[in-house]
């Protein structure tokens, strides 16, 4: 209970690490001033007009956008070649639906009753 706790507390931080700063910037893209500050002078659309409509901004935007797509196809075969060979290295076998319950060992073959001694020999009378 505790142990899943804490992992939950951890990746609610490593979420909250991720998402504060762009909670932080989006607000400051609609504001009307000259400089990005904190309290927004008034709301605007006047950034998001001049990255559409201003060349520079949109050749800027293309370029990233093939960068992106270009990073993520890399890393995708990479990290798909990568998993193929650490299983294959590994012989990585998929999970057993049982692996909270281990199976019983296997049966074993009683040992066979122990054999009687030999009947003792008649004893004959000597003349």
């Amino acid at each position: 209970m505790l142990r899943t706790g804490l992992f939950r507390l951890y990746c609610a931080a490593v979420l909250a690490f991720l998402l504060l700063p762009i909670a932080a910037i989006v607000p400051l893209s609609f504001s009307s001033g000259s400089f990005l500050t904190y309290p927004l002078p008034g709301w605007s659309l006047r950034w998001y007009d001049e990255v559409f409509t201003g060349g520079k901004w949109l050749a800027a935007l293309a370029n990233s956008l093939r960068v992106g797509v270009a990073a993520t196809a890399l890393s995708v075969l990479l990290g798909t070649l990568a998993a193929l060979g650490l299983a294959r290295v590994l012989r990585l076998e998929p999970p057993d639906s049982h692996a909270d319950h281990p199976a019983p060992p296997p049966a074993q073959q009683p040992d066979p009753p122990p054999t009687p001694p030999p009947p003792p020999k008649p004893t004959t009378p000597n003349p």
